[in-house]
């Protein structure tokens, strides 16, 4: 910890504005203890690299194809179910749920394991770490970018499998013999 001329007020090494850093405490001016937005910078650190690690993982290629797969498919389960003895709203929503959970499971494994592998690959994580940024800031911004790439394929898998239920219910005509 260091102090400021005036010996007064004590003031931290990292996380302050730079331009304001050692600016002593005056009564009149009632600047110095410039390490009152230490929080606030932290959490602009923290939602700068959540964003960053959510748009990344969107950016990839099969992020999009395994939530378009979903999608498709359970849009289509109305018209594929032959056998469903009345219960067709039923069959719908268990056929849209199972495949919410197996590419959310895959969406989610693909996404967590590259993510970090990737950035400590290139570099991008000790370039980052270098930075006053913590390691636990680095590692829940990425556990929080990759929750949010999850809940955004959760939300259009349920909204697939909403419609596909109300359309197997109301829409699709069976024959009852």
């Amino acid at each position: 910890r260091k102090t400021n001329r005036v010996g007064v007020i004590p003031m931290l090494s990292g996380g302050c504005h730079p331009a304001r850093r050692g600016i002593p405490r005056t009564e009149k001016s009632g600047r110095g203890a410039v390490c009152s937005g230490a929080g606030m910078h932290r959490i602009r650190q923290f939602i700068a690299l959540t964003a960053l690690t959510a748009l990344e993982a969107v950016r990839r290629p099969i992020c999009l194809l395994l939530t378009t797969t979903c999608v498709v498919v359970t849009a289509g389960l109305p018209l594929l179910l032959l056998h469903n003895m009345g219960e067709d709203g039923k069959l719908a929503r268990d056929g849209g749920l199972a495949f919410h959970f197996v590419f959310g499971l895959l969406i989610a494994g693909y996404t967590a394991a590259t993510s970090l592998s990737r950035e400590i690959k290139s570099g991008t994580a000790s370039a980052v770490l270098s930075k006053p940024v913590g390691k636990e800031v680095f590692f829940l911004s990425k556990f929080t970018g990759i929750a949010l790439v999850i809940l955004a394929f959760s939300l259009c898998a349920t909204t697939a499998t909403l419609l596909s239920e109300r359309i197997a219910e109301k829409f699709v005509m069976t024959t009852q013999v």
